[in-house]
Formats: C-alpha cells, sequence, structure tokens
C-alpha cells in the first residue's frame, strides 16, 4: 500500500538566468505544461538516458568478459586435445614396447627350451639371466620415458 510518505518529494530551488527562464517558459508553454513540470520530466528524461547507458556499457564490458572467456576456453581445448594426443601416443608406444618385450621374453624362452638338454655352467646360466634382466630393464626405463608428463 502506498502511504503519503512514499509519494512525498524532496523540494529544492534551481536559478535561471532570465533568457534560459523565459526559454523554459516558452517550451512548457508548448507541451501545455508548467515550468516544474517540465523540469521534471526533463530531469527525468535525463536519469533514464544515463541508466540505458549506463546499462549499455556494462553490456558492453559483459560482452567483453564474454568474448575474452570463449578465447580462453578455446585455448584451454586446444591444449587439453594436444595432451589426449600425447597420451594416446604414449599408450601406443608402451603397448608396443610391452607387445616387443613379450616377443623376446618368448623367443628367450623357446632358446632356453631348445638348450635344456646342453650342460651349463653356473656362470652361464648366471650371465644369461643377467643379460635378461638388464634388456627388461632398458625395456622398462624405455616404456617410462614414453608416459605422459604431469601437469600442475
Amino acid at each position: 500500500m502506498t502511504t503519503y510518505r512514499d509519494l512525498k518529494s524532496h523540494q529544492t530551488t534551481i536559478r535561471f538566468s532570465p533568457s534560459q527562464w523565459e526559454a523554459l517558459e516558452n517550451a512548457a508553454r508548448d507541451r501545455d505544461m508548467s515550468v516544474a513540470q517540465y523540469v521534471r520530466d526533463a530531469a527525468r528524461a535525463r536519469l533514464e538516458e544515463d541508466a540505458a547507458l549506463a546499462s549499455s556499457e556494462r553490456h558492453r564490458a559483459f560482452a567483453e568478459g564474454v568474448e575474452h572467456a570463449r578465447e580462453h576456453s578455446l585455448g584451454e581445448a586446444e591444449s587439453a586435445v594436444a595432451l589426449w594426443e600425447q597420451g594416446r601416443q604414449a599408450r601406443e608406444r608402451a603397448k608396443d614396447l610391452r607387445e616387443q618385450s613379450l616377443r623376446q621374453r618368448s623367443a628367450a624362452s623357446k632358446q632356453s627350451a631348445r638348450s635344456v638338454g646342453e650342460p651349463k655352467s653356473a656362470a652361464a646360466v648366471w650371465e644369461r639371466g643377467a643379460a635378461a634382466r638388464e634388456r627388461a630393464q632398458l625395456l622398462h626405463e624405455r616404456a617410462r620415458s614414453f608416459r605422459a608428463p604431469k601437469r600442475d
């Protein structure tokens, strides 16, 4: 409910030069209103204009922010795509190295099975095992070097 206090207006005194007052009286008369109403309407129109301008500036600033965010997100998306591709390549290389390692183990196992009947010295067996461990360690290190780097 609107009360008298809500309708109460602030009163002020404005001074105009004689030529300005005459122009105000003529403009108000042309619109069939009082000078006070003419000044109130002009002030209200100016306030609305300022609000619209401020709103358009906020809108422009918002639009610039959206554009900046869009550009930033596109850059991040490109980085993400590159990382995914790097990860895919690393997984593919690791798979190839595992397959190579399995083939080498299989070949070593077949070689070992063929030579079961041959008498072997402990030193020969040790050397063969050491060589196999060395190859396995080398393959393991190669596989680790193809892992995707961690991101901070």
